[in-house]
């Protein structure tokens, strides 16, 4: 199955992301955001609890002089920093590689994945060399062994087509 196609930075990104989230350190990243934000959420209740009680009884705490006051404050450069600034550094990657903003002609069979670029760069390798591959938002990602991947954009492409490309894949590698 042969076609051509472009990807645009949104695509780009949006790949990147389809990429990430089919990594199993993601998913663990978000849950341990997602739990120390609770976390925090029930400190600040306690201490405002505590404040509350009365200079008699527990007595007010100062939350942010613990170490865990300081762990969950240098928790939020790290939020920012993952929601902003890795998307961000995508972006920049896009803009920097001069291949992305090509044609890319591929071509892919129950064999193998070949293609060219229209700056020149070709390439053509087994599905032994890839791990799996995942869909959505119109996209296809192939990830390598490596942990790099190749990105399949499938706008142009018909329903039927789409079917074909996704038989080929199944066939020659797991999806996830």
């Amino acid at each position: 199955m042969e076609f051509s196609y472009r990807v645009s930075e949104e695509e780009f990104l949006r790949a990147w992301n389809l990429r990430c989230k089919s990594s199993i350190w993601h998913g663990v990243f978000r849950a341990v955001l997602y739990w120390a934000f609770i976390f925090f959420c029930l400190m600040l209740l306690r201490g405002v609890l505590w404040h509350d009680a009365g200079p008699g009884e527990a007595g007010p705490r100062n939350l942010w002089g613990t170490p865990l006051g300081v762990f969950l404050l240098a928790g939020l450069p790290v939020l920012l920093v993952y929601r902003y600034y890795a998307p961000r550094r995508i972006r920049l990657l896009y803009q920097k590689d001069p291949a992305m903003q090509a044609q890319f002609d591929v071509n892919v069979a129950p064999a193998s994945f070949s293609g060219q670029i229209s700056s020149g760069a070709s390439w053509q390798t087994g599905w032994n060399h890839y791990d799996y591959w995942r869909e959505g938002h119109g996209l296809v990602v192939l990830v390598l062994r490596s942990g790099s991947y190749s990105i399949l954009n499938l706008a142009g492409l018909s329903e039927a087509q789409r079917h074909e490309l996704r038989g080929i894949l199944r066939g020659a590698l797991p999806g996830k």
